[in-house]
């Protein structure tokens, strides 16, 4: 009964029924906080806290940043997708409030001056701006009248969309900083610094990538909730509903077939910069065969015939793409050096009759057949500091811009922000290399 009534969101419980629920000790629902599983919601509170004219900005901020904010899990998101638009909305004003200012004082407080960095600064600022932009709409909006104005709600949705827009540059903005923050310390200490090698000897720098991974995680569950509360006002109209989808929810996520379409956007990249691409199989069958290939019992094709599963098939793509497109580039490396025609192809394998319902059986491996790593190269293949490619930029003037043309590798984010993605529902990557022999990535989700 306790959890029908919090269900009832925007229900205020009147006469007998409120009366009941005092007799039985239960909290009675309001419009003003909600549940969705273990996460919690008072956005009355953010509200006022927002539009403090006692607190300055900075003090505003603090006051959020001491606020948890964990990351949702897939029944999380499906429960969000029960309540009424403006308790999406409440939810997202929530979550952004306490996500902008809690990566706020991580950049900050970052040690060894890596804060001091000019693109490190230059993306705090995007942060401190969208904080800014948020609560000029929370003193135009009081919590009393906003949650019932379908116009603020989507003003709401159009705030928290520009925020994203214009954050854009983040990954690159935190791999310039990284190499601003290498150059500062050669300079000072008059010596080459190998930060990947370093952070075994330095617990500063695994500090800050502990601080990098908590705020990609934060920034995953602002960015996840944006875009899953828009794809939900979108689909409150009938009309633009997609069957099989819930907010950022593929219902029925088949990895094969995001595999195709990472592998196809990674060829197009390696014939961009090597002129040459690896084949792809799939437990041995050349993927398009295997996509296409009817079984001649139940005519389905064998990638039809797995059972999908609930995810965001936008984070499943991601890891796929970055994983793919090492295994691509160190294949296509050797077979230049060995001088072959071809590259040896990429291989991903897992069990052709999968149940992918069940979270313990959805298990990938992608593997190549390139240059290998070491068991160091293994340790240092998940920092930040790290990359395999030899000619990346050395100096944060040699970086580009993601937009104007995506480089194949070699700023060291692939690896750590697929593992943070994976490991956001509770899933897991892992690495074994032989030496000259190649490496396997395994994707547990």
């Amino acid at each position: 009964f306790r959890r029908a009534s919090q269900a009832m969101v925007g229900f205020r419980p009147r006469g007998a029924h409120r009366r009941l629920c005092r007799r039985l000790g239960h909290a009675v629902a309001t419009p003003r906080r909600h549940y969705v599983g273990s996460q919690t919601m008072d956005v009355d509170a953010t509200v006022n806290l927002m539009v403090d004219d006692r607190r300055n900005l900075l003090s505003k901020m603090r006051g959020l940043a001491e606020l948890e904010l964990r990351p949702y899990s897939i029944k999380d998101l499906e429960q969000a997708a029960l309540f009424r638009p403006h308790v999406r909305s409440a939810y997202l004003l929530q979550h952004l409030a306490t996500g902008l200012a809690r990566n706020i004082f991580i950049l900050r407080n970052m040690p060894f001056g890596f804060a001091s960095c000019p693109s490190i600064r230059a993306v705090t600022n995007d942060y401190i701006s969208g904080f800014a932009e948020l609560k000029e709409f929370c003193e135009q909006h009081s919590s009393s009248s906003w949650t019932g104005d379908a116009r603020a709600q989507k003003e709401l949705l159009k705030v928290a969309t520009n925020i994203f827009q214009r954050q854009r540059g983040t990954m690159m903005g935190l791999a310039k900083g990284i190499l601003e923050f290498k150059e500062s310390l050669e300079m000072q200490f008059k010596d080459d610094c190998d930060l990947a090698f370093l952070r075994d000897e330095l617990e500063v720098l695994c500090a800050i990538e502990e601080s990098l991974d908590q705020f990609f995680t934060n920034r995953t569950t602002m960015r996840l909730l944006t875009a899953h509360v828009a794809h939900l006002s979108a689909a409150d109209e009938p009309e633009r509903r997609i069957e099989g989808r819930l907010g950022t929810l593929n219902q029925q996520t088949q990895p094969v077939l995001l595999l195709f379409q990472a592998y196809e956007s990674a060829s197009k990249m390696c014939v961009r910069d090597f002129g040459m691409v690896p084949d792809f199989t799939i437990n041995g069958v050349p993927v398009e065969r295997y996509m296409s290939s009817v079984n001649a019992i139940d005519g389905l094709t064998l990638s039809e015939r797995m059972r999908g599963f609930t995810y965001v098939d936008t984070h499943l793509y991601y890891i796929g793409f970055e994983i793919l497109k090492n295994a691509m580039r160190t294949s296509v490396i050797v077979a230049k050096e060995k001088g072959l025609s071809e590259a040896p192809p990429v291989q991903a394998t897992f069990s052709g009759d999968s149940d992918w319902s069940q979270p313990g059986q959805r298990i990938i491996k992608i593997a190549d057949q390139g240059a290998g790593m070491t068991r160091q190269e293994i340790a240092k293949a998940w920092s930040y500091f790290y990359s395999s490619v030899q000619d990346r930029p050395k100096v944060a003037a040699d970086v580009t811009d993601f937009d104007s043309r995506a480089p194949m590798a070699g700023y060291g984010f692939g690896l750590p922000v697929s593992r943070t993605l994976t490991r956001y529902f509770g899933g897991a990557l892992d690495l074994n290399s032989i030496p000259g022999t190649g490496t396997d990535v395994y994707v547990y989700l």
